[in-house]
């Protein structure tokens, strides 16, 4: 098949275009570098299957054959999503209705946090707008698969990332306090990214958006896990905070059928292999 991945030198996009690519796709990676480094497909081994494409997807595509679009075009560390917000709108929404007017299926990859109704972040906002927009071409024909990721993480994140999981890797592998709030408590759902590429290669556009989950565990005990698995010396320092922490575990998870992740520990050992390849 002929693939258009957008946002292919970020996170998620560079995994996806490597296993594309192994499995003999002809495969376009998209990215202008807004959040993310063309050293990063130096990850991509040499192939005569991809095709590297220098592009802002908030511009028209023009005339290119494809039989299949990924959008994962957006600024997605929090930081980068406030001093980014107009990039972090266009991309998700103006990217969409570019990509959708190729007229091919298009997987929109989404965030779980779109059902928080009480956040009002740059990014989830841009989410909820470019599905909105998703589900509008769909009513008039367009296919199109929107694929709602709870927590990603896994190798080649970035070190600014201030996620829970990079952070308490990195914070552990300098043996600085691990910090939690509201005694930890509150659950999260982890996903590695090798699992999520997996998960987009299943679903086939034209279904019901689907809500891809992976491990649950609560902050704190991510925090000892994590603290273990490093053999870190680092302390877990409970703060007190006003703000409320969503329990991402009450959100829905959709079965996928003969998809299941790989243990939680398996992820995180590889993605502490990587961070500490970085020291």
């Amino acid at each position: 098949m002929r693939i258009l991945v957008a946002g292919g030198a970020g996170f998620i996009g560079l995994h996806l275009c490597k296993v594309l690519v192994s499995q003999g796709h002809q495969v376009t990676c998209l990215d202008n570098y807004l959040t993310s480094y063309r050293k990063n497909l130096s990850h991509i081994p040499a192939n005569q299957n991809i095709t590297f494409l220098a592009h802002d997807i908030c511009r028209p595509l023009g005339d290119h054959a494809y039989d299949l679009a990924f959008h994962l075009a957006s600024p997605a560390i929090p930081a980068q999503c406030e001093r980014l917000s107009i990039e972090t709108m266009s991309s998700n929404i103006v990217g969409a209705q570019n990509l959708l007017e190729l007229g091919v299926p298009l997987i929109f990859v989404s965030s779980i946090r779109v059902l928080d109704e009480a956040s009002k972040e740059i990014y989830v906002m841009a989410k909820r707008g470019a599905e909105l927009l998703c589900e509008e071409y769909a009513k008039r024909g367009s296919s199109v698969q929107i694929v709602r990721f709870f927590n990603v993480f896994g190798d080649q994140m970035r070190r600014d990332d201030s996620r829970v999981v990079p952070q308490f890797i990195q914070r552990a592998l300098r043996g600085e306090p691990l910090m939690i709030y509201q005694g930890g408590m509150q659950r999260e759902v982890l996903l590695h990214v090798d699992d999520a590429v997996v998960a987009l290669l299943q679903v086939k556009p034209g279904n019901p958006t689907i809500n891809v989950g992976g491990t649950t565990i609560t902050i704190r005990n991510l925090a000892e896990m994590i603290i273990r698995l490093t053999d870190s010396q680092s302390q877990i320092c409970d703060m007190a905070s006003d703000r409320k922490h969503a329990d991402k575990a009450l959100w829905p998870m959709d079965d996928l059928p003969g998809w299941k992740p790989a243990s939680l520990e398996v992820g995180l050992l590889r993605t502490i292999k990587y961070f500490r390849s970085l020291t």
